[in-house]
């Protein structure tokens, strides 16, 4: 199973696992029903088969196993109980009749392996033997990915949490990740430490992503008074061990994961206050103290009053020196020194002064905020840099964007872009929609910066960097970009895609032909464009059908058409009512009645008259 870790989000630690379990038992059910008729080596059973594995996969981009468990006569999974429905009834009489009460699925389970399972667990064997049980069979074939009835996967059941899927509680991945993590500090410090490895000792089945993202958020809404104890009392015990003591190495170590995530808390001066006054008073160990040596909290005192300073003498009207290069370092200092808060009001108060009527400040503060975008760091500055285009959205919508709006919302689509924040770039390309209006074929625009954003984004390269971006990536990040292009809503976005309707992969294909259904007047006016080429229909002398180069283009090109609905699309068509390939002549009776109306009524009248029959049933 493919399992690339995929960019972790609010939006998708928002997703439900309890949604997920619920329809991975539904597809498993339908899944064992099909495979029980048709066998699993049927192309409709492994058709089946596939969809709850694709569930599978979902699951497994937050969770590292999957698990199934009957208890009291209920079905768990993920230890949410389910409710009971036709689909759980089929798993629980399937599992009753092996004798299996745990099933635990690993992250590195492959189609086959889950295929050869679902195939057992719906076979009708005699249990009195060993040898027909369903564990015995995945030990004998090799299959370690899935286990049944073993030690692990009662303990997975039994030392988690247990929910109620039909009681209305938070059961988000993000939720659920948060429960797991408790609250305990040293806890939080071995799993900084030790990642994966502390996560499987502690029994938290989240993806070490799902963790790395929550950690600094856990960390920053615990009490700063017990983060402080914590460090003061590891100190404390550091001083009364010898240096060739290994508990104190451990220590050490808890010592300096602890006090890196102080960067992340609210209260990080006040803490870092705290252990300097203890410094002041108390020995600490050469090792800890190191982590003080240098007056951290004042650097980061210093850093904010420098960076105030500088904003203040860069707006005086009478300063003319104005150089950015001073600004750019101390902002980037701010984060590095993880001052993110102070760098978010920075952003925001610039982006504030984007609205003054002073054309000189806005320029001003154009120069400084183009810098401080280029500097995030995507990985850490997530927070600050979502901050920045939440702002920018909000100004759109209130209409308080200026001219120079247009420069920062390029900045902040090019970030995404280059760091594949896909989700981002859509929403702020959606808010920049809301600011369009067609009529007819032409875009209109209330607002000059949208427009000129707009203009920037529908550059030839960028649309096909982004198409490119598409096809490669996986499937919810190519969901953002089908967003963004249908918000680029421009010919060059159907032109670009007009390029790949018959790419010989059919998911690329599918994805294609979703954008253009959502552009409208620039897929009609490009598609019908295609349609009306004589070229595209040139074909050997006395031949009939079209090549199949030109028929897959043709054939995605009418049913672009037809997906459109816009009577518009008719005027091509009528050129080709009398192709003489049968297949085109089809797929224009298909297109004539999704436009529908009374035109395409007298089109489909005038086929009805097709020497083939096929063609006249159609049209009726």
């Amino acid at each position: 199973m493919s399992k690339s870790y995929k960019s972790i989000n609010e939006s998708t630690l928002a997703i439900s696992l309890n949604e997920l379990v619920h329809g991975f038992v539904r597809e498993l059910a339908m899944a064992c029903r099909k495979v029980s008729i048709y066998g699993s080596d049927h192309p409709v059973g492994m058709k089946a088969i596939d969809k709850p594995f694709f569930v599978l996969d979902e699951i497994f981009r937050f969770r590292n196993h999957v698990n199934l468990c009957l208890h009291g006569g209920l079905l768990y999974a993920l230890n949410i109980r389910l409710k009971q429905s036709l689909f759980t009834d089929e798993i629980v009489r399937y599992m009753q009749i092996l004798e299996t009460e745990a099933v635990l699925f690993d992250r590195r389970v492959t189609m086959t392996e889950f295929a050869r399972f679902v195939d057992r667990l719906v076979k009708r064997v005699d249990l009195s033997s060993h040898e027909n049980l369903l564990s015995t069979y995945l030990e004998k074939n090799n299959i370690t990915t899935i286990e049944v009835n073993s030690e692990r996967a009662f303990k997975f059941f039994e030392s988690q949490k247990k929910y109620r899927g039909d009681a209305y509680v938070d059961l988000s991945v993000k939720n659920l990740a948060l429960q797991q993590l408790g609250d305990s500090l040293m806890t939080l410090a071995d799993i900084n430490r030790r990642g994966q490895t502390a996560l499987d000792e502690r029994g938290i089945d989240f993806t070490l992503g799902v963790i790395e993202y929550l950690l600094p958020e856990k960390f920053a809404a615990l009490p700063s008074e017990d983060i402080t104890k914590t460090l003061t009392d590891l100190a404390r015990q550091l001083n009364t061990l010898p240096d060739d003591d290994k508990k104190r190495a451990n220590l050490l170590n808890s010592y300096r994961s602890l006090y890196s995530l102080v960067d992340y808390h609210p209260q990080q001066g006040d803490i870092i206050a705290e252990l300097e006054r203890y410094l002041s008073t108390n020995k600490l160990p050469v090792e800890a103290a190191k982590e003080l040596s240098t007056p951290v909290g004042a650097i980061r005192v210093a850093l904010s009053e420098q960076i105030d300073k500088l904003l203040q003498q860069l707006f005086l009207p009478e300063y003319h020196q104005y150089e950015t290069d001073e600004y750019c370092q101390a902002f980037q200092r701010l984060l590095k020194t993880g001052q993110r808060a102070k760098a978010t009001g920075v952003v925001q108060s610039l982006l504030h002064s984007l609205t003054s009527p002073d054309g000189g400040v806005r320029q001003r503060a154009l120069q400084l905020l183009v810098c401080s975008i280029a500097l995030f760091d995507l990985v850490t500055d997530t927070d600050v840099f979502e901050s920045a285009v939440n702002r920018v959205m909000t100004d759109l919508s209130q209409k308080k964007e200026t001219y120079e709006y247009s420069e920062i919302i390029w900045q902040l689509l090019g970030k995404c872009r280059l760091v594949r924040q896909f989700d981002l770039m859509a929403r702020l390309a959606g808010a920049m929609a809301q600011r369009r209006q067609f009529d007819g074929n032409v875009a209109v625009y209330d607002s000059m910066a949208v427009k000129k954003a707009f203009e920037s984004l529908s550059r030839r390269e960028v649309v096909k960097a982004l198409v490119d971006d598409m096809i490669r990536a996986d499937h919810e990040t190519s969901r953002h970009i089908r967003k963004v292009l249908i918000s680029i809503g421009s010919e060059e976005v159907a032109v670009e895609l007009s390029s790949i309707i018959s790419h010989p992969i059919r998911q690329v294909r599918q994805q294609s032909l979703k954008v253009l259904a959502e552009l409208g007047k620039a897929s009609l006016k490009v598609f019908a464009g295609i349609v009306m080429d004589d070229a595209m229909f040139e074909r050997e002398s006395g031949r009939h059908e079209l090549p199949d180069s030109k028929w897959y283009v043709v054939r995605n090109s009418i049913f672009v058409l037809g997906s459109l609905r816009d009577p518009g699309g008719m005027s091509p068509l009528r050129l080709r009512l009398n192709d003489s390939d049968v297949r085109v002549r089809r797929e224009i009776v298909s297109t004539l009645e999704k436009i529908g109306g009374e035109d395409a009524c007298d089109l489909l009248i005038m086929m009805a008259d097709d020497p083939i029959k096929e063609i006249r049933e159609s049209a009726v």
